[in-house]
Order: structure tokens, then C-alpha cells, then sequence
């Protein structure tokens, strides 16, 4: 067997076996023939390369059985950049929890996902505790004027 191994979809290919009657008379050979694989009396069965596993193809000469495996293998498909791969949990469709970094993916700048919207809330209290202050200097003043 020149080829002993297939993917699911592929065709099977005569060509790719080499079979020899060996014509014997008692133990000694007389007569070692290679047989055409488009001989009509050459004949395979069994191979399916619908699904992955082991196949065991039978090849029938002449009213003489034997049989030989081959593999099929599944395809793999490699994922294209910025694809998920299998089992890859650092994505960015992440559903992780805010705050999780250890599961978020960092931003393009290299920041946690969050450390933008924890600056934007400091920035906003900042201003309410300016504002709050701001509200009771004047109501201060105006006590003091009254």
C-alpha cells in the first residue's frame, strides 16, 4: 500500500495499491504478477471516508480475499487571525464579569477593559465633592450676610 491514509472526503484511489498474485505450486512459487489496477477482476471494498477511524478495505482477485487498514483522518480547520481557537477563554465575545482581568482581554492600549471607566467615575466624584463644597461655601456666605 503506497497510501495508507485518507481525510474524511477523499476518494479512494486504486492506483495507490499494489497487488500481486503469487501463483504457487505446492510451497514453491511459480509465478510472482503484478495486477493492473484496472483489471476487472481486481476489486476493493469496504472503504468509507465519511467519518474519521480505521477502515478495513477488503481486496478481492480472482475468487482470493485479503484485506489491509487504512486511516481517515478529519480535516482540521485552523482559525484565522482574530478567530477563537478551541478552548480559548481569552476572547474578545468574553462574557467574563467587570473587574475579572484575569479573564478579560486587555484593550488595544494594554489597559484592564475597565481602568477607563474607573477613571471616569473618580473624575465625576471628584467634581460632586467640588460642587458639594462649592453649594455650602455659599450657603455659608449667604448665613453670615443675613
Amino acid at each position: 500500500v503506497s497510501r495508507d491514509s485518507y481525510q474524511v472526503g477523499d476518494k479512494f484511489n486504486a492506483a495507490d495499491v499494489k497487488v500481486s498474485a503469487i501463483y504457487k505450486d505446492g510451497d514453491t512459487e511459480t509465478l510472482r504478477k503484478l495486477i493492473d489496477p484496472t483489471d476487472g477482476d481486481l476489486k476493493f471494498a469496504g472503504f468509507d471516508s465519511a467519518t474519521a477511524g480505521t477502515k478495513t478495505i477488503t481486496v478481492s482477485y480472482r475468487g482470493v480475499n485479503a484485506t489491509f487498514e487504512v486511516t481517515v483522518t478529519a480535516t482540521e480547520v485552523t482559525p484565522g487571525p482574530g478567530e477563537q481557537k478551541p478552548g480559548d477563554t481569552n476572547n474578545p465575545g468574553n462574557t467574563a464579569k467587570p473587574g475579572n482581568t484575569a479573564t478579560n482581554k486587555p484593550a488595544a492600549n494594554g489597559a484592564a477593559p475597565l481602568s477607563n471607566t474607573g477613571v471616569a467615575v473618580a473624575a465625576i466624584a471628584v467634581v460632586v465633592v467640588v460642587l458639594t463644597a462649592a453649594a455650602g461655601a455659599l450657603l455659608v456666605i449667604r448665613k453670615r450676610r443675613a
